[in-house]
């Protein structure tokens, strides 16, 4: 609670000359993605946007299991991040095949799964490809874990559009680094 009234003060503070004229509207510094700033306060930066990749007018919300989520997108395909804090530290590997089994109940089917351990960047990731039962829509998301932090990022198109989707999307997730 502290610390999301500390970010917004300073934010306030910060941005008081490219102000929108009511706060965190479409012109607001906050909500111009390639600023960084509405990633930052989930302790972690993107330094690959592409211009053609905008925020969703709701910017940050709450998804079903509580947890606090950004969206953006580019003409059909949509990336969200979401933040999860454990309650202590746990292997990222097994804490993504806990969930393995829910994805197919949703009629999703895991098509790929790979972990990553990048020293130079002090990144953990596991990257899960996902397809729809229906074969309407292909999913890629990726964990990244700092201690007991998990950011959760999912980009997912149209069967059709998702291999240009995806270039971006491993783009964009590639440059990912924590504060």
């Amino acid at each position: 609670m502290i610390r999301n009234l500390l970010f917004s003060l300073i934010s306030g503070l910060t941005l008081v000359a490219s102000a929108a004229p009511h706060p965190t509207t479409s012109a607001s510094l906050v909500n111009q993605v390639g600023s960084n700033a509405v990633f930052s306060q989930f302790g972690f930066k993107l330094n690959y946007l592409p211009s053609k990749w905008t925020l969703t007018e709701n910017t940050t919300s709450e998804n079903n299991s509580g947890q606090k989520q950004i969206d953006i997108k580019n003409q059909t395909a949509r990336m969200s991040f979401s933040f999860d804090e454990t309650k202590t530290a746990v292997d990222l590997e097994t804490y993504v095949r806990r969930f393995l089994r829910d994805y197919n109940q949703f009629g999703f089917e895991v098509t790929g799964l790979q972990s990553i351990k990048n020293s130079a960047k002090k990144v953990t990731s596991v990257i899960l490809d996902i397809g729809q039962k229906n074969q309407k829509t292909k999913s890629r998301q990726v964990f990244f874990q700092n201690g007991k932090k998990i950011v959760t990022a999912t980009c997912i198109d149209d069967v059709e559009n998702f291999d240009q989707s995806t270039k971006d999307c491993n783009k964009i997730l590639g440059s990912f680094y924590w504060n």
